[in-house]
């Protein structure tokens, strides 16, 4: 890594986006390069070209120079903080699946965590980019499913895990809830689809990494999983109806928390009657 001195380059990134926040952090105590936030300085604001901006960073090479935007500063701020990665952004291929995935951070980072419009006025929302919230769903469903289906694989014995395996139940009753969801918000609310459909993939994306602890129980225990399956369970449930909540309160939509619990509960009692066939 090349350390450089503050008059090397300026990183400008918005204060209220927390993936910005944590990326910058890591810089500066890298001390890769100077940072500052977009909101704390007026004069900051003028030099910039605020359509760019708000879909990604900013950055200014040297004192002087042209500030350039989103995946371009990234990778030249990249390239000035590790030399070896020179070669990567050379690479067309590279290159253009690092756009692609900075784009739909980008675009999507006020969906993946949740902006801090309690503490800054939010005046850096990102431009409405239909493609790249559509890929962001599709991926965050995938890597969902990916991860019940390891969680589903990993428990294969005892009598209730092996029914739960060999029915792919997991699976099918932690994904289907998220989909009626989905579904019922584009019938009764389909000016509010554009944002819940973000919203909604992340709380399925960050409710399923709860799930990992079963498969490394299962890596190292043998005994238990049964137990061990339902208290996992219940800390997923907690948690995506903790996010859920919250990010429907972000929204101000009117949707309450009940009528997704209503609908976790009946793929429960769905999941139950294919288990048991009661």
């Amino acid at each position: 890594m090349q350390k450089t001195e503050e008059g090397d380059g300026l990183l400008v990134y918005d204060a209220n986006c927390r993936i910005c926040i944590g990326f910058t952090n890591v810089l500066q105590k890298m001390r890769v390069i100077k940072c500052l936030s977009y909101q704390a300085s007026a004069e900051l604001k003028n030099s910039i070209q605020f359509d760019q901006f708000k879909n990604g960073v900013a950055f200014r090479p040297s004192d002087g120079a042209e500030f350039v935007y989103g995946s371009q500063a990234i990778s030249i701020l990249f390239e000035k903080a590790f030399p070896f990665m020179k070669w990567f952004f050379r690479i067309s291929f590279l290159l253009l699946l690092f756009e692609f995935f900075y784009k739909m951070i980008a675009f999507n980072r006020y969906v993946i965590l949740l902006p801090k419009r309690s503490l800054i006025e939010c005046d850096c929302y990102p431009s409405k980019a239909i493609f790249y919230r559509f890929t962001y769903v599709c991926l965050a469903f995938i890597i969902a499913s990916l991860v019940f289906f390891i969680s589903d694989r990993a428990l294969s014995n005892d009598r209730i895990a092996t029914a739960i395996h060999s029915n792919n139940l997991l699976l099918l009753a932690l994904i289907l809830p998220f989909l009626i969801q989905l579904f019922m918000v584009y019938i009764f609310s389909k000016k509010n689809i554009y944002e819940y459909a973000g919203h909604l993939s992340s709380v399925l994306l960050l409710g399923s990494l709860t799930m990992l602890p079963s498969v490394l129980y299962d890596a190292f225990f043998s005994a238990g999983r049964d137990t061990f399956l339902f208290f996992n369970l219940g800390i997923f449930f907690f948690a995506i109806l903790y996010m859920h909540q919250k990010r429907i309160r972000f929204m101000q939509m009117s949707i309450r928390w009940q009528y997704f619990l209503a609908i976790l509960i009946f793929a429960f009692l769905l999941g139950m009657k294919m288990l048991y066939g009661v």
